[in-house]
């Protein structure tokens, strides 16, 4: 926990057995709440203002949804393709048409 200079103090809670955050009690006192994977990802977070957000991975640990508190899933997909830039107009090694 800190203590700031008006005496306001933020504190972690921290799960006894794995030591990953579960818990934030803030300087006003709201709080946040966050339920771990065996990964120590979050796969559930309660917000100071009690709005739930939820997270699902794949087997490697990426995240591939979040649903948040209006329920509205954001499917994040990864992409498995490598990233190769192409090769700027007129540079070195620019491919002909």
């Amino acid at each position: 926990s800190a203590t700031d200079a008006l005496g306001r103090t933020r504190s972690f809670l921290r799960d006894p057995k794995t030591r990953g955050i579960i818990g934030l009690t803030a300087r006003d006192a709201s709080t946040m709440t966050f339920t771990l994977n065996t990964f120590l990802q979050p796969t559930q977070t309660k917000d100071r203002r009690n709005r739930i957000t939820n997270v699902g991975y794949d087997t490697k640990g990426n995240p591939l949804t979040v649903t948040r508190a209006a329920g509205t899933p954001a499917s994040l997909t990864p992409d498995p393709r490598p990233r190769h830039p192409e090769p700027c107009e007129g540079s070195k090694g620019a491919r002909a048409s």
